[in-house]
């Protein structure tokens, strides 16, 4: 199966409009929505398609990406909190494979939509962090 991939910071991942299970669970290895409408405000892109109106799709927001930047999207923000709380700061965790390495540990739990076909956006203000999420203590 092959799979688009975005850079983001230095941070990649898939990108698809499919969901990506690993184990029963959404995996952290895709950029979710809300990640991608972030970098959408912060370049000043559109998030809809200019003449039909409809919001980009997860693989529409990677390919214009990919096309715009191929090297890479680098978000400059001088609030490196905002980058951490979106997961687009990489912590440079060496010689390991780690979640820190793609943003951080996810501090919710990915809710799909009624029709299994979209990540909604998580209603938290803390969305990434350094420290592993605890379910039993949230849930």
């Amino acid at each position: 199966m092959n799979h688009s991939l975005l850079k983001i910071n230095n941070i990649t991942k898939i990108y698809d409009n499919k969901i990506i299970y690993n184990n029963g669970y959404v995996s952290n290895l895709q950029w979710f929505p809300f990640q991608l409408e972030y970098v959408f405000n912060k370049l000043k892109i559109p998030l809809k398609e200019k003449f039909v109106n409809r919001n980009y799709t997860v693989k529409d927001m990677g390919d214009i990406l990919n096309q715009l930047f191929p090297d890479g999207v680098d978000i400059d923000v001088n609030d490196i909190a905002e980058l951490k709380k979106y997961g687009l700061f990489k912590y440079n965790v060496v010689d390991e494979i780690s979640p820190l390495n793609l943003g951080g540990y996810p501090q919710f739990i990915p809710t799909i939509n009624n029709t299994n076909a979209y990540i909604i956006n998580p209603n938290t203000d803390i969305l990434y962090s350094k420290k592993e999420f605890d379910k039993k203590n949230k849930y």
